[in-house]
């Protein structure tokens, strides 16, 4: 058995975004905690360039390592957009 992040959501992420799809990943919102409580956040695809923004309650922070945007953990909500 592999573990993350050889196997799983990163390793389906990579699958997709090498293979000939008209879609791209642009944005992951995260929760973390219970339902209905706990805490949100937001990974965005800066505009023309493969680097992340993490937009979190007391920062903005430009994310280099793609590791922390695929956490197979916390996504809630994927964005896609046509290409």
């Amino acid at each position: 058995s592999r573990s993350w992040p050889e196997a799983g959501y990163c390793h389906l992420l990579q699958l997709v975004e090498a293979s000939e799809v008209t879609f791209k990943l642009r944005a992951v919102i995260n929760h973390s905690g219970p339902f209905g409580k706990g805490h949100y956040w937001t990974n965005v695809r800066y505009s023309g360039s493969e680097k992340w923004i993490i937009y979190n309650d007391k920062a903005i922070i430009v994310d280099h390592n793609q590791k922390k945007v695929l956490d197979p953990l916390h996504p809630y909500v994927l964005i896609y957009t046509k290409v």
